[in-house]
């Protein structure tokens, strides 16, 4: 397709000379340093304890710095701190103006060593850091014979932090490390994302830092020859990683920002007030405007922008009984199922439709709008600008779009529509489009394109100038995500899988060989597993089965991948689960108005909880009601706990990592499900709000391959692009749309809202749930119940929460 950049060859003069800027610092091997810093004190909340971090500024102040400034060898010399030592370093770095005048007061020198990333060794880095780990401590305990060299290691939580005697005297350094280590313990969160390491995502970050340098350099002349204040550029947060990086090495920063700016570049990070008018947002917005002027593009990059506030910790780690194999064979083995899952990759993208040109003059007073659809999958997903009235050959919205997309979608189609009349006719009509594939930006020179390009009309008229839109695309590179699985409608069966008539369910529920069966789509919509569950007897409890879906056909005792069986009777609110076929065991425990607990214990790989609401990475990604549950792993690279798996019993729609059994989750799902239905919350009318069937009908076609393909994001654009005004009278979306802003595992959480989250343990949360044994009944056959309705049909009080629908 033929295009024109926006930028003008001033914007493109200004891009060049920023990009000459001299860097005497390999920031990306820097960053990526940054980064496993960062990790390893994210996982250590010992680093969290004021008290731990006072003790280990001391140790920095008399211990470290004096031992680093020794064996400074003009530079050549690796040193490893220790954990503690090493992380408030990094946080006096990182006021590099302050820890200048610190080093002078102190030894009259800057102290800085050799990262050890630059070090050769024909050894790998890992059995190099371990033996220059090895030479610090042997010469740490030379110098310090009384203060031992580790005081906090990795994943410690401080109550085994062991406090010598050792006393020091007062510090000569004024400046408050304590604050700054409080400041900067959030900055992981915001770059813990995949993309934030890979080595094109970093490369293009680097451009970036020089275009950020490049306008405090041309603010800073700007403020000099004007007499007026410096000015306050806003770092996006692969920006931030790149300035970070750089003033971690203070020697390199600092000969670099004195040959650019004439001086030392000071970092301020006290100021975190973001809301609208403060100094930090309107800055922002400053910078937005300015990046826009200078250089012609956006500043808003796709993966670099503000996530918002951290989750709340999980508990910590269940305690374990026996010994802990992580590799067996049965782990292995149930990891398999997993292979034949279609694996996904995501990208983020930022979207920004600044206008159009060269419109017809026939169409002036006609109102014009953009219509983004993808390219493949996803037919449903219909995002539109606001309409603008045509008065002249030019158009502008400024409207912008954020969002998450599977690579498979290929890509993005953006159509010109117009209508005449005074709101939008059932079917507008469309001038041409354009297609932007992600293929084209990421085999492109950089990760984003801004550009006016000429839009492919339908039926153009004869000596006709071809129309142009112009837009700018931002997106991440390619990152593996998570499994999305969905429960289709059940139906009974015996037990060869033959179907059961609704009415004979009802009158035989109870009899042997009764079995509910359920197949399990993944995102594609093509069908992975089938779920059985057999209905209690005489003789034994509930079953779970769960089979590997295959073209051959069902058979009962072929493809069996993972087996649950009830061990227990209700007693107390208590069910017990046996999976695996005795390797672990599931406890479910409702505790009344304070929810639910879920307990795994027995060997299935690294310690797991089973927590009641969207907890730990999902936390923050929607209040939407839902009954939810989050299965956490505490590994040895995640301590401190990581969502592996959400599940999602009203929408019965699952998302698990590739590092998770997806026929664990189906089990836990499964039981969850089963004893909610026997054990049925205190929902009454008019609690349940239904949704137009012609919505629900939507939500269903869903499953059939565009399951998680685009999600929206809520953030991501400054107010700038944000002003959507949804509220104009003259303006009424299709209600083909109304469903499009609900990530997956919301697709239909407005058929099913509860009065409240179900809490796990501690006070009960308000208006939360209460847990009331009932009396089962029929089985219900819609989506997201699998069995136990009361009264014998699904209707509005149906024991699993599905409304009757």
């Amino acid at each position: 397709m033929p295009a024109m950049e926006i930028s003008t060859g001033f914007q493109k003069s200004e891009w060049d000379e920023a990009q000459r800027i001299q860097i005497s610092e390999d920031l990306i091997m820097a960053a990526k340093d940054e980064l496993r810093i960062l990790a390893l004190v994210e996982g250590t909340p010992a680093l969290k304890k004021p008290e731990v971090l006072q003790r280990a500024i001391e140790r920095y102040l008399h211990c470290w710095l004096p031992l680093a400034q020794t064996h400074m060898n003009g530079g050549s010399k690796c040193l490893e701190p220790p954990l503690d030592c090493a992380w408030i370093w990094h946080c006096h770095r990182l006021n590099p103006v302050q820890y200048g005048k610190d080093c002078r007061n102190l030894f009259q020198k800057l102290v800085h060593l050799t990262p050890l990333y630059l070090a050769k060794s024909p050894f790998g880095e890992e059995k190099l850091r371990a033996e220059t780990e090895r030479e610090t401590i042997q010469l740490w305990s030379e110098t310090y014979p009384h203060e031992p060299y580790h005081f906090v290691r990795y994943g410690e939580d401080g109550s085994e932090c062991t406090f010598s005697t050792t006393s020091f005297p007062p510090s000569k350094v004024r400046y408050n490390l304590l604050a700054a280590a409080e400041r900067q313990s959030s900055f992981y969160y915001q770059v813990n994302r995949p993309w934030m390491s890979d080595e094109t995502y970093l490369q293009e970050a680097e451009k970036r830092y020089r275009g950020f340098l490049h306008l405090i350099r041309r603010a800073s002349k700007a403020a000099e020859y004007n007499d007026g204040p410096r000015p306050f550029i806003v770092p996006t947060y692969d920006v931030d990683l790149l300035w970070h990086a750089h003033q971690l090495r203070p020697l390199a920063y600092r000969l670099d920002m004195v040959k650019l700016i004439g001086r030392v570049l000071d970092h301020d990070d006290t100021d975190s007030d973001r809301s609208e008018g403060q100094k930090l947002n309107t800055s922002f917005l400053d910078t937005c405007e300015l990046w826009l002027k200078t250089f012609g593009s956006v500043y808003e990059q796709a993966g670099a922008m503000y996530r918002g506030p951290g989750f709340d910790p999980a508990p910590p780690a269940p305690s374990q009984t026996g010994k802990l194999n992580l590799k067996t064979t049965f782990m292995e083995e149930l990891m398999q199922a997993n292979s034949q899952l279609l694996k996904r990759e995501t990208v983020q993208v930022h979207l920004v439709l600044f206008g159009a040109g060269n419109i017809p003059q026939r169409l002036s007073g006609s109102h014009f709008f953009v219509q983004v659809t993808a390219m493949n999958k996803c037919p449903t997903m219909r995002l539109i600008t606001e309409p603008v009235k045509c008065s002249t050959t030019q158009l502008t919205w400024n409207q912008g779009f954020t969002f998450e997309a599977e690579i498979s979608t290929e890509g993005l189609q953006l159509d010109l529509m117009f209508y005449s009349g005074p709101i939008p006719e059932p079917k507008a009509t469309c001038l041409g489009g354009l297609s932007v594939t992600w293929n084209s930006i990421l085999s492109g020179p950089a990760l984003s394109c801004t550009s006016w390009s000429t839009i492919e009309q339908k039926s153009p008229d004869s000596g006709f100038v071809a129309s142009q839109l112009h837009y700018s695309l931002s997106i991440t590179p390619p990152s593996a995500a998570p499994y999305i699985l969905r429960f289709k409608q059940g139906h009974m069966t015996d037990y060869n899988g033959s179907s059961v008539t609704a009415s004979s369910a009802v009158e035989e529920f109870r009899q042997d060989g009764q079995w509910l069966s359920r197949t399990t789509i993944d995102h594609s919509g093509e069908a992975r597993f089938v779920v059985r569950i057999r209905s209690s007897t005489a003789e034994e409890e509930k079953l779970i089965r769960i089979h590997q879906s295959t073209s051959e056909g069902f058979h009962p005792e072929r493809n069996v991948v993972a087996m649950a069986q009830r061990l227990a009777e209700n007693a107390d609110n208590m069910q017990e689960w046996s999976l695996f076929g005795g390797a672990a065991t599931f406890t479910i425990q409702g505790h009344g108005s304070n929810g639910l607990e879920g307990h795994i214990q027995g060997n299935l790989g690294f310690p797991m909880r089973l927590l009641a609401g969207k907890r730990l990475e999902y936390q923050g990604q929607s209040a939407a009601p839902g009954l939810c549950f989050t299965l956490v792993r505490y590994t040895p690279d995640s301590p401190l706990g990581k969502a592996t798996a959400l599940i999602n019993l009203s929408s019965a729609s699952f998302e698990v990592t590739k590092d998770e059994s997806v026929t664990l989750v189906l089990l836990l799902s499964s039981a969850l499900n089963i004893y909610l239905s026997e054990m049925k919350p205190t929902l009454r009318p008019p609690v349940w709000k239904k949704l137009p069937s012609a919505v629900r009908r939507r939500q269903r076609r869903r499953s059939n391959g565009d399951l998680g393909a685009i999600r929206l994001l809520g953030n991501g654009l400054s107010s700038k692009w944000c002003n959507h005004n949804r509220n104009r009278s003259d303006w009424k979306p299709s209600s083909k749309t109304l469903d499009l802003h609900s990530p997956w595992w919301e697709s239909n959480a407005a058929l099913r809202k509860t009065d409240g989250p179900v809490s796990v343990g501690g006070a009960p949360p308000k208006d939360s749930t209460t847990v009331q044994p009932v009396t089962a009944g029929a089985s219900c056959f819609n989506s997201g119940c699998l069995g136990g309705c009361a009264n014998g049909s699904c209707g509005s009080d149906c024991a699993a929460n599905c409304g009757g629908d």
